[in-house]
């Protein structure tokens, strides 16, 4: 049995995820593929089992709406066909409520309805707060598309994102890749919820960064920028590499009031010199969960983070570390195996216990360890996969095409 191919459909927005397991030592690089070596225990009773390939699409119907109209799986005929040709197809009209994106993607991942696996009301929900807050909601609501243990909003709610109460207590959901990675398999994923790293925050910016919108001279007790938004008084900015304190905060743009500093500058800055607010470590961001405060890959999503936008330096960190990741099993030739970026798998609350598994986060780790050492993979056409600023990595979530 070559292939086994899983249709799953959700409602939202128009997506599609998957992951493959392959059998450890079975490595790619564009079109090449080595067979699977024997430490991937999957068998069937029609012979050894070399890959599975679970694609998930939401928002994609398989019947048709109008019927005039073909469906959405039909207007992709080369992979019907491949499902009617090699496999059964079924549909039971069946989806989680409220339907979104995170809520069906990581109710079919993990058999159980929002209720139980954590992400409740998604894309994002609703937290309590043990601290009181203006509002009945304000400032409670928290993403759903957070790392598999990333916590909901530390030091508010350090329970984890992904969170189970069948035992009686808060615990982390068991993971979907746990049943392969056991049977020693390799688990790659490529965009499916919280199984990667979905996001590249290190830091909380408190204001910017934005641009200078006017010059600022030497001795200038007011600066014109882009954006105020989340600018402070009586906290430190910088312009480029001038530190000043806030006095006030006006409005936006080169004919705004701007912001008042309470000394004047030393130095003079020209128009477009960055401007940012205070950072402090975001212990909810996966680069804080995974990685860790102050190492590099925290160093580079920090960096990432308080670039300015539009450019590729802002745009690294998630090319190199978001979006994609492999799952490990412990079989000789495991794409993990002495491979000297390989991290820790945490899974503390997984039943049974989930001892010295690693993992690969990120394309900067994963493309190398899958295409004999080279910093870029190839699409089936030969194309460098890279995202929007030319990065090699990660194209984005909506930056994934059939090939």
């Amino acid at each position: 049995m070559g292939k086994r191919v899983i249709l799953a459909v959700a409602a939202a927005a128009a997506l599609a995820t998957f992951f493959v397991v392959q059998g450890a030592g079975a490595r790619t690089d564009g079109n090449a593929a080595a067979a699977a070596a024997a430490g991937c225990q999957l068998n069937s009773a029609k012979g050894s089992i070399k890959h599975v390939i679970y694609v998930q699409f939401d928002n994609t119907h398989l019947l048709r709406d109008n019927s005039n109209v073909p469906s959405d799986l039909e207007q992709m005929p080369n992979l019907l066909h491949f499902l009617e040709d090699n496999g059964t197809v079924i549909n039971n009209h069946h989806t989680v409520l409220i339907s979104h994106t995170a809520g069906g993607i990581l109710s079919s991942l993990t058999g159980l309805y929002p209720d139980r696996n954590g992400a409740t009301v998604t894309n994002s929900y609703d937290y309590y707060r043990p601290d009181p807050v203006t509002g009945i909601y304000s400032g409670t609501f928290t993403s759903a598309f957070k790392y598999w243990t990333a916590p909901v909003a530390a030091p508010l709610d350090t329970k984890p994102n992904m969170v189970n109460g069948d035992s009686g207590a808060a615990t982390n959901t068991p993971a979907p890749w746990v049943s392969y990675t056991r049977a020693g398999c390799d688990v790659g994923n490529v965009s499916v919820a919280n199984t990667v790293l979905e996001n590249n925050n290190a830091v909380i910016i408190t204001g910017g960064p934005t641009t200078l919108s006017v010059a600022a001279l030497a001795g200038a007790t007011n600066i014109r920028v882009a954006s105020t938004s989340g600018f402070k008084a009586d906290t430190t900015i910088t312009i480029e590499n001038e530190s000043a304190q806030v006095l006030t905060v006006g409005t936006s743009g080169a004919s705004g009031s701007g912001i008042t500093l309470k000394a004047p500058l030393a130095s003079g800055h020209p128009i477009g010199s960055k401007v940012l607010g205070p950072t402090a470590t975001d212990p909810t961001g996966d680069m804080t969960t995974i990685f860790g405060e102050g190492t590099a890959e925290w160093n580079e999503g920090k960096l990432s983070q308080t670039s300015l936008a539009g450019t590729p330096a802002r745009a690294l960190a998630q090319a190199d570390f978001v979006g994609i990741a492999v799952h490990c099993g412990k079989s000789d030739g495991s794409v993990c195996e002495n491979n000297p970026n390989a991290r820790t798998d945490p899974l503390p609350d997984e039943p049974g216990h989930y001892p010295d598994f690693q993992a690969l986060f990120g394309a900067k780790y994963v493309n190398p360890a899958i295409a004999a050492g080279a910093n870029v993979v190839h699409d089936i056409n030969g194309a460098e996969i890279k995202d929007p600023q030319g990065n090699p990595g990660f194209p984005g979530f909506n930056g994934m095409p059939a090939a």
